[in-house]
């Protein structure tokens, strides 16, 4: 099913990992674009902000092991920043989910957060996210 499990994460985990979830989906990107499935985001950047991009992926696949990502890095000039590409898919349904969850971190960035608050609100959005687990009881 179409579910993110939080769970994966230890407290000090799962805080970073959502702090990095603003970085990478609110702060840094430059366009967003919508698919049939998913998301494209496009980032400017250097290897650096790629890998931070790609390592977050991997950590995010740990929860959303439903979901399908890939980073891209287009050629550009060294010391020069160049063009990054972050796809974020989910089949049937994917779209609306990833949706509902890129507007939760819309609004937790409007808002200063502690890292225990992060945590927090984390819990919370984990509790909001079951919605999408039809029969789940989870």
């Amino acid at each position: 099913p179409i579910a993110c499990d939080l769970q994966v994460f230890t407290k000090e985990e799962r805080a970073q990992h959502v702090h990095q979830s603003l970085n990478v989906i609110r702060r840094w990107p430059k366009r967003r674009e919508e698919l049939p499935d998913g998301y494209l985001y496009e980032y400017e950047g250097d290897e650096g902000r790629f890998l931070e991009i790609a390592t977050w992926a991997a950590s995010e696949h740990r929860c959303c092991p439903w979901a399908t990502f890939s980073v891209e890095m287009l050629p550009f000039s060294e010391g020069q920043p160049g063009t990054i590409h972050f796809k974020m898919t989910g089949g049937p349904g994917g779209r609306e989910f990833l949706a509902a969850a890129f507007s939760y971190l819309e609004q937790l960035d409007a808002q200063p957060t502690t890292p225990e608050q992060t945590s927090k609100v984390a819990d919370d959005w984990q509790k909001s996210m079951n919605r999408f687990k039809p029969g789940c009881g989870c």
